[in-house]
């Protein structure tokens, strides 16, 4: 009889660690999901500063005068400065920091990226490239979100 107690308390013990064990898979997991139920990008955003790499489509004269423009991406629309996608597809993807000057042909140090990879994301207008600013985000670690527009790096606040 004690013999059977004891495995009784054995087996509730084993099933009260798989109970925990589940629980805390299942924080980690919604964890994950912002707090709008959506991935990190999802929310309206106001352009708050800028770094200009040295080369730019763009005048640094211009590129102040986006201070304070807005950008709003959620499942349905993605939109920035009256340009709006009724249809966007979000392809998210890392870029990885040894390749980063490749593909922005600036340091990644311009925008204090120290650690990579660096999550990116580029919207699409249904499944066609989105020929608008706000068209390529990235978020690194401990740094604001970057959209990438003429050359010019512009950090965005989420509101």
């Amino acid at each position: 009889m004690v013999r059977k107690i004891g495995d009784f308390l054995v087996m509730i013990h084993a099933l009260t660690r798989f109970s925990i064990g589940l629980f805390f898979l299942a924080l980690v997991i919604t964890g994950c999901q912002s707090s709008d139920s959506g991935p990190f990008f999802y929310g309206t955003w106001i352009l708050t500063d800028y770094r200009i790499p040295g080369i730019s489509a763009m005048s640094p004269e211009e590129a102040k005068t986006w201070v304070g423009k807005v950008a709003h991406y959620t499942k349905q629309t993605a939109s920035f400065d009256g340009e709006t996608c009724a249809s966007p597809t979000y392809r998210q993807r890392i870029i990885l920091l040894e390749k980063f000057y490749d593909e922005f042909r600036a340091s990644p140090e311009l925008l204090d990226y120290t650690e990579g990879p660096i999550p990116s994301v580029e919207v699409l207008c249904g499944k066609r490239s989105w020929a608008a600013p706000g068209s390529m985000l990235m978020k690194g670690e401990e740094v604001p979100m970057v959209m990438v527009w003429d050359g010019v790096f512009f950090f965005l606040q989420k509101q």
